[in-house]
């Protein structure tokens, strides 16, 4: 079992992908696997049952079928199917982002070491986010603080791409210890969806694993001869959803100096670019880098205390543009440390563990088709609300829930589709998650308050 308590298996009815083990252990668990996918196959196709989720003593294991293949994952933590299915759900994105469309060929036919060792990295280094950043459990983005300013500072002083490199460009993104600092959109291109850009942050750590959120820069950040010498950047070949349909792109980073922690990611809308168009684009992730050395120093007001005695965290999400806003984290631990009489090595463990509580709620609630939830116990109170908005900011409200598609559906479950399916005849809804978590001595009418305060708030953040 990985460090994080979780463990997945994906079983081709040729052989186990993933996870890539030594021989021995593999021929033992061959059998094993292609006995379970042979059973949940008849099970379904004979009996027409769709075996979801079994307990086995202390594990929880969820299965799902895709095209064939099967998906399980197992745990001994206490989470719920649904947010069990959320990973396996991820899991299959990566598939999908590394191999394309045909994936099946690489997984069935044309099986080699090298690319189930490459998804072994993705998946590997996924689980490993999961135990790390609850951010990642709920496929939610990571921003720098000062990510608003140095935005507003990029898009007025760094030049287009030339007119003379020959790619069709969807987007730059500069990440900072593997946090968005910018997220430039071409406006001409298909926009990259939250669930997407989920993914490059996966792409980021697995390519750049010295780089982390404890990362120092040393010297310079940015070094455009550094990322001009051609055998630094990386141009690597990946399949992104764009408007829901895989398209072959290229993602050309490097970071921006020998010792920087700061990574550039140009992605482009080519399944393939030469050599020389190559060169052309560390030319211009170069000339990037000496507009980004020029940034003024961003001083960021002091953080305003959201303070209520009660509550112990929280995390608003949009959705549909991938904007978040969180209770900061030494707010959080100061407010757990002062609940539970512990220190700060005890409560950063108890927010690992309550963060990961509140994401396996959440998706509970969403596979349910519920806007509102309310969960007690003996020393918490969690809460989730998911609200929509039109073009005109109005709150809109459902007139029926959201039923999620079965798993061997090719899109999967996204936000998107839950805001088109609860409102099939409006376009431009988007969606809105909060996420609370209150002592347990909050009555319910307190805490729904303070919610609505907080998306009043947020809201206010994203105008």
């Amino acid at each position: 079992m990985s460090e994080c308590g979780i463990k997945i298996r994906v079983i081709s009815d040729t052989t186990t992908f993933y996870p890539v083990e030594i021989q021995s252990d593999e021929d033992h668990h061959r059998n094993d696997n292609m006995t379970l996918l042979t059973t949940i196959t008849y099970l379904k196709e004979q009996l027409n049952e769709d075996f979801q989720f079994f307990r086995a003593g202390d594990l929880f294991i969820v299965l799902q079928q895709w095209r064939g293949m099967l998906f399980f994952v197992e745990t001994n933590e206490d989470f719920g199917a649904e947010v069990l299915r959320f990973i396996l759900q991820t899991s299959r994105e990566i598939l999908i982002f590394l191999f394309g469309t045909k994936f099946e060929s690489v997984m069935r036919r044309n099986i080699s070491l090298s690319k189930r060792q490459v998804f072994a990295r993705y998946v590997d280094t996924y689980l490993k986010l999961c135990q790390d950043d609850h951010h990642f459990l709920l496929s939610t983005l990571r921003y720098t603080d000062d990510s608003h300013e140095l935005q507003h500072y990029f898009l007025e002083k760094v030049p287009p791409v030339p007119k003379d490199v020959p790619i069709k460009l969807n987007a730059v993104f500069l990440f900072i210890g593997n946090e968005i600092a910018v997220h430039f959109k071409n406006p001409k291109a298909s926009v990259l969806e939250p669930e997407i850009i989920s993914l490059i942050q996966i792409f980021v750590h697995v390519e750049f694993p010295e780089i982390n959120g404890e990362t120092k820069c040393e010297g310079k950040r940015f070094d455009s001869s550094y990322v001009k010498i051609d055998t630094n950047p990386k141009h690597k070949g990946a399949f992104l959803r764009l408007a829901r349909t895989p398209v072959g792109c290229t993602l050309s980073c490097s970071k921006c100096a020998e010792k920087s922690d700061s990574i550039i990611v140009v992605i482009s809308e080519n399944t393939k670019i030469p050599i020389p168009v190559q060169k052309q684009i560390n030319e211009y992730m170069g000339n990037l880098c000496n507009f980004l050395s020029g940034m003024p120093k961003i001083e960021l007001p002091p953080t305003t205390s959201i303070y209520n005695e009660d509550l112990l965290h929280f995390i608003a999400i949009n959705r549909t543009e991938g904007d978040i806003w969180e209770m900061p984290f030494d707010q959080s631990l100061e407010a757990i440390m002062n609940y539970h009489n512990i220190d700060k090595q005890a409560a950063v463990a108890k927010y690992r563990q309550l963060t990961r509580k509140m994401a396996s709620y959440a998706f509970n609630a969403i596979m349910h088709g519920y806007t509102t939830m309310m969960w007690g116990s003996l020393d918490y109170q969690f809460c989730y609300q998911l609200r929509f908005k039109n073009d005109d900011n109005e709150i809109l409200q459902p007139s029926h829930i959201f039923t999620p598609p079965s798993f061997d559906d090719d899109n999967g479950v996204t936000y998107g589709l839950i805001a088109n399916s609860v409102f099939p005849n409006q376009n431009g809804v988007r969606c809105f998650e909060l996420l609370s978590i209150f002592r347990s001595t909050v009555k319910p009418k307190e805490a729904m308050e303070v919610n609505d305060q907080l998306f009043t708030d947020f809201f206010k953040k994203i105008i």
